[in-house]
């Protein structure tokens, strides 16, 4: 029987107050979940002033420089002592009109009927990996291989909120309207980033998605 492979670590320095571990199994979901428990041990430490969760990486800000270079031990520590974190996450089934400007083509570069599309979107559950770019905006998981394409050539100006978009591997609802260089699929109503709320964010990593088609107005 073929030994599994363990995932390692690299560590890099940012700046003077900054280190950047990354793991070499990027794209799975165990090591990306040790990420995630990790940032949140990190968090509560008093040194530590910010902590950003990436695909496969893992951004620290500490409040004073590190001129020692103790923290890449600690980070290492850290890294091995999460290797079984518990599973956490809420299943979010989010509606979606299936209407976006870049259906067809897509479907068509998949050598797909949009529908037929629409039907291998919906038949995916999803995992929120990480956050970033806009507050709220969640990077997801689960795409299948055969419907991954990169980003377009000519991003455009303005997405509006709600719009569903994909990318490379990844799926993601954009909150806010914003430039955007990813393909357009549909939009949903769903608001994904409530300032008021405690989470204000609607999918949190590790959350995991299904995308409902609903008919539009």
């Amino acid at each position: 029987m073929e030994k599994k492979k363990c995932a390692t670590v690299e560590i890099h320095p940012l700046h003077e107050r900054g280190w950047l571990l990354q793991v070499s199994e990027e794209g799975s979901w165990p090591e990306q979940r040790r990420l995630l428990a990790m940032a949140e041990q990190l968090r509560a430490h008093p040194a530590v002033q910010e902590v950003v969760v990436g695909d496969g990486s893992l951004g620290l800000l500490l409040h004073e420089p590190d001129p020692e270079g103790h923290w890449p031990r600690q980070l290492r520590q850290t890294f091995a002592a999460v290797a079984h974190p518990e599973e956490t996450g809420c299943l979010h089934r989010i509606p979606v009109v299936f209407d976006g400007p870049d259906l067809p083509e897509v479907a068509e570069r998949c050598r797909l009927q949009p529908v037929e599309l629409v039907e291998q979107l919906a038949a995916v559950e999803y995992r929120v990996w990480f956050t970033g770019f806009q507050p709220g905006f969640p990077y997801m998981r689960g795409l299948p291989g055969k419907l991954q394409l990169p980003r377009r050539t000519h991003p455009r100006e303005r997405v509006p909120a709600g719009t569903l978009a994909m990318a490379g591997a990844f799926v993601a609802i954009y909150p806010f309207s914003s430039p955007g260089g990813w393909h357009l699929l549909g939009s949903t109503g769903v608001r994904l980033f409530d300032p008021d709320k405690q989470p204000p964010a609607l999918l949190l990593p590790g959350d995991r998605v299904r995308l409902v088609p609903e008919a539009g107005a």
